[in-house]
């Protein structure tokens, strides 16, 4: 009997030859986790210079997983990848699937959606966010100046949008209710968020609180080991984005 609930992963691509490989592999165990979901796969190519679409093309060929591959050709950032997948999976989905968003590099387990799917499906939240922060989870074998500015940055967030509760807010790895997604899209347009960096993530959990969704952490390990080359985030850059995103949301 096949299944008749999809599991949507949204991720974006930049520069991952080194990464795709082991991300495949594991989507392609998820299947034996979550068997009870059809997993559908939306990679969207952010420019990348390198081979990790001719490679992902290969993969896909020998691979029973359904991916679909979208490209616009040049390098907008991760949060244009995100509005660029939004869409396209707009009017696709039904009530009862479930949409994941992730990175590309191999840190986000996808061992931990299995307990994502089980706090939407058993305890009815709107999105879960897989939490480095929360009791239980961790960062591992990342340099301390990442750290303390990402511990910062979050604390700064938190007191900057009055949200108890929820200790992280830049991280990709959410899970999304389709109902809550498809209400997301209704007010804000099919791409839903409108910044094209890394603070994508926080305008698009701002925006999930005014809409009065429920949200939960969940604690995950985060390992940088698992991630080959170096991250795509700027540091200086994102704090800007951060700022400027602020700013403009304290002009509401």
């Amino acid at each position: 009997m096949s299944a008749e609930k999809t599991l949507f992963l949204v991720i974006p691509l930049f520069n991952e030859e080194e990464n795709i490989e082991s991300l495949v592999k594991s989507i392609f165990e998820l299947r034996v986790i979550i068997s009870s979901y059809t997993i559908h796969v939306i990679c969207i190519d952010d420019g990348s210079s390198d081979s990790t679409i001719s490679m992902l093309k290969k993969y896909r060929e020998d691979s029973p997983l359904l991916i679909d591959i979208l490209s616009y050709g040049e390098n907008r950032g991760p949060g244009y990848a995100f509005q660029y997948g939004f869409q396209y999976l707009h009017g696709k989905y039904s009530i009862d699937d479930i949409i994941i968003t992730m990175e590309g590099d191999n840190t986000s387990k996808v061992e931990v959606i299995r307990y994502m799917i089980n706090r939407i499906e058993f305890e009815g939240t709107d999105i879960v966010l897989a939490s480095p922060y929360a009791y239980g989870g961790g960062i591992l074998n990342t340099g301390m100046f990442r750290q303390i500015i990402s511990y910062f940055a979050n604390t700064l967030i938190r007191i900057f949008l009055g949200v108890q509760g929820i200790h992280t807010f830049s991280s990709f790895f959410r899970a999304f209710k389709a109902d809550a997604f498809q209400k997301l899209q209704a007010k804000y347009s099919p791409e839903i968020i409108d910044y094209e960096g890394f603070e994508c993530m926080v305008e698009l959990l701002k925006k999930s609180i005014d809409e009065e969704l429920t949200i939960t952490e969940i604690p995950m390990s985060v390992d940088t080991k698992l991630r080959k080359g170096s991250s795509k985030m700027r540091v200086f850059k994102t704090i800007i984005g951060y700022l400027k995103l602020m700013i403009h949301l304290s002009r509401k």
